[in-house]
């Protein structure tokens, strides 16, 4: 169990990566049975395009989804909660739906502040495997992200670029036209920061650290705001399917290095998953590891990570 005690304010934490088929739904799944196991616990899946995590906790069918509170067919998303039969609680998806995929903006912040409110000491927030405006402001969202990846090179490579984006767009949306913070009104800065960060005009900076240097040369005032955005994105990176912990060394160290250097952000490394056996043949029975092996090695190795993502900064 962790160790952490349970708090009065929930804990969100989102689990994303820019690549599917990397494990993301079987380890966020198991990483909510252990939660639920200290605290009232929910999963959501997110993954707007591919739901199928009820899968995985043995559900194939699912009374209510997310599309019923999007479509008004209940009036809180609380009310699409399900009660999966190992005491996880469940707001799932329903990819069948035509055009599921692309909820609109004011959608999407209906969905983000009716999150905030379910009742809950633990949210799994379980995202879609790409880096579209939703699942990059979903992960933003969290109290804690997660970055899962494994040693492939095209999934290690796609973490990395998912890290990146994601403060990219964290800090366009702390100028956007939603945005509370005074510093929004700053057109000059905000075409400064968008130019930086998504313009292929060849304006892009090369660092985050360059882009800084920038804002204090012509926007001084406004380089604290724009200085803590990026000291307090904080990322926790997963490596799964791990087969030899020396192997996932080297990995784990350029991300952290890269990340530091071009982004000037730490990027917490919080564990790695082995490559178990155990978990092929969860996915295929559909009974979670946790379930079948709560004392077994993924539940050590998944104790470990959660002890690292909830301890108190």
């Amino acid at each position: 169990m962790p160790t952490e005690k349970r708090t009065n304010r929930k804990k969100v934490v989102a689990v994303g990566g820019a690549k599917g088929g990397i494990g993301k739904s079987i380890f966020a799944t198991n990483l909510a049975l252990l939660l639920s196991s200290v605290g009232r616990t929910v999963i959501v899946d997110l993954d707007l395009g591919g739901a199928n995590l009820h899968l995985y906790l043995g559900e194939t069918r699912l009374r209510w989804s997310i599309n019923d509170f999007l479509n008004r067919k209940v009036a809180t998303l609380q009310e699409a909660l399900v009660q999966s039969k190992y005491g996880l609680q469940l707001i799932g998806g329903n990819s069948s739906q035509l055009g599921s995929a692309n909820i609109n903006f004011s959608l999407k912040l209906k969905l983000l502040k009716a999150i905030q409110q379910i009742d809950a000491d633990y949210i799994i927030l379980d995202l879609g495997g790409n880096t579209s405006y939703d699942m990059l402001d979903f992960f933003l969202a969290s109290d804690c992200g997660i970055v899962l990846t494994t040693c492939d090179p095209a999934s290690y490579l796609d973490a990395y670029n998912f890290i990146k984006v994601s403060l990219f767009r964290k800090l366009n949306l702390l100028l956007g036209s939603n945005s509370t913070d005074k510093i929004s009104k700053n057109s000059d800065l905000k075409t400064l920061v968008h130019e930086a960060t998504l313009s292929r005009n060849g304006s892009q900076v090369k660092t985050i650290s360059e882009l800084l240097e920038r804002i204090r040369k012509t926007h001084p005032h406004d380089l604290p705001i724009i200085s803590r955005a990026v000291s307090t994105f904080t990322p926790h990176l997963v490596i799964n399917r791990v087969r030899d912990e020396h192997g996932a060394e080297p990995i784990i160290k350029r991300i952290q290095e890269v990340s530091k250097r071009a982004l000037s952000i730490e990027v917490k490394h919080a564990g790695n998953l082995g490559y178990l056996k155990e978990i092929e043949e969860s996915a295929r029975d559909l009974v979670p590891v946790m379930v079948k092996h709560p004392q077994g090695k993924l539940s050590q190795e998944l104790r470990h990570i959660a002890r690292n993502i909830l301890q108190k900064q």
